[in-house]
């Protein structure tokens, strides 16, 4: 595999552009102990989880995964990247790796779990036709995880995952014009992207309270940054009524959004769709469990993320968080040699990771020594 230039797309074409995706920093043993304690847990042979912080560096190395296939074949950077249609893949990535593990972890789309859409006459028709807005035919999963709480007690906790959220948050996309757009049929859609609807100025025109608007926001830059989040019922709220937004003209803006978090989380989980099966010899690489890396892969992503780590982030928020909070800070404009430390090190770190052929000797070589 080939990541060639790096391009990085300017943060200026994005909403809330002093967010960042970041790569995070891995150990690679730490998480092979993690998958064991997870595997454990979904086999039945311990009813203990894991902790918030391995729930974090696991969660964030499923992400890291599915971002990186999400470029597989263009010459980005998946921290700054788009992602545009690339959810449908991603999807299936996250569900072929978690179902590895035996976790339960349900695939849908959030069209089919948005409720009852005003449309017009005009809109209607289309739909019967196969039309409808590609800002809501979007692929996600959910995954329960199993968390150890302070008093010991293991609990299971809902996460959303949803690595390719930024593709909602153009700034093309994500104007007020876009209500007026008349090539409704050439472009699918019938209202800004989702993303313009957790930008807290935008909903408090539409009547939203200031307290609401500011956890919108804020959840949506913790989603563009970490891509998951807890899905609990205050958030499933925020996020479920973004897409609802997106979904309506501007005549029927004003209707209140009767779906509660409750009805959003039911239907996430009881509405299943069908996984899109990509080409299996790309697929393969990025299935691999932590337990089938190399023990060298820890000194690469320790060297090469260093820098992510010091520039791109602070300390992130413990899982499950009793409240969404704005953990980013403005990344500001990157010197030359800035850029070229991040070229060079990501570079290194995503070569190393998706070697082709080196994980599966390993593999290979383990399965000869156990017969």
């Amino acid at each position: 595999m080939s990541y060639k230039g790096l391009e990085m797309t300017s943060q200026e074409n994005y909403i809330f552009s002093d967010t960042k995706p970041y790569n995070p920093e891995f150990d690679i043993e730490e998480l092979k102990i993690i998958q064991n304690k997870l595997e454990d847990f979904t086999s039945g042979r311990s009813s203990m989880g894991i902790s918030t912080d391995e729930a974090e560096m696991f969660l964030d190395w499923v992400t890291f995964n599915a971002r990186n296939y999400a470029v597989r074949n263009i010459p980005e950077s998946p921290m700054t990247a788009s992602m545009t249609g690339q959810c449908a893949p991603t999807q299936m990535i996250n569900v072929k790796v978690l179902s590895k593990m035996n976790l339960d972890v349900k695939p849908f789309n959030i069209a089919d779990c948005i409720g009852e859409i005003p449309m017009t006459n005009e809109d209607l028709i289309r739909v019967q036709n196969g039309w409808t807005s590609t800002a809501l035919r979007h692929s996600v999963a959910l995954v329960n995880i199993p968390i150890i709480d302070n008093d010991g007690n293991t609990e299971v906790y809902k996460f959303q995952l949803e690595p390719t959220f930024r593709q909602f948050c153009e700034k093309e996309n994500c104007s007020y014009d876009k209500f007026m757009d008349k090539g409704v049929e050439e472009h699918k859609y019938v209202a800004p992207h989702p993303g313009y609807f957790m930008m807290a100025d935008n909903l408090k025109k539409l009547g939203v309270s200031n307290e609401v608007a500011q956890k919108s926001e804020e959840l949506c830059k913790y989603i563009i940054q970490k891509g998951y989040f807890l899905l609990n019922e205050e958030n499933a709220k925020l996020y479920g009524d973004a897409f609802v937004r997106a979904s309506r003209r501007l005549q029927f803006q004003h209707l209140p959004i009767e779906m509660s978090g409750e009805i959003y989380i039911k239907n996430f989980e009881s509405i299943p769709m069908k996984i899109i099966e990509g080409k299996e010899e790309q697929v393969s690489k990025y299935t691999i469990l932590p337990s089938e890396m190399r023990r060298t892969k820890k000194r690469i992503f320790s060297k090469a993320l260093n820098f992510f780590k010091d520039k791109f982030r602070k300390k992130p928020l413990a899982l499950p968080p009793g409240k969404i909070t704005n953990n980013t800070r403005p990344i500001g404009k990157l010197s030359e040699e800035e850029l070229k430390k991040f070229r060079e090190g990501e570079k290194q770190v995503l070569s190393s990771y998706h070697n082709e052929g080196e994980v599966q000797s390993v593999i290979e070589n383990e399965q000869e020594n156990q017969i």
